[in-house]
């Protein structure tokens, strides 16, 4: 069976917790996603991480382009 991946990319409110908190956070995400009885997805350590500011940066551009229709062959 084909497991679908699963990524769990987290945004800027973590880069404003204190880094203990934030790395706490981050490996209780990762030891509920290791335990395969708590989903059906593909997961690896890697599934799971901060984006940078300018990765999120990026994100935002592409959604507000695509909202705005810029990706459109109909413009």
């Amino acid at each position: 069976m084909l497991l679908a991946p699963f990524y769990f990319i987290i945004t800027t409110g973590i880069r404003f917790l204190k880094e203990e908190k934030a790395k706490s956070l981050m490996d209780t995400v990762r030891r509920v996603l290791s335990d395969k009885r708590n989903h059906n997805f593909k997961y690896t350590e890697r599934s799971v991480r901060i984006l940078s500011g300018e990765e999120e940066g990026v994100f935002a551009w592409i959604t507000a382009n695509y909202h705005n229709g810029f990706f459109s062959s109909n413009r």
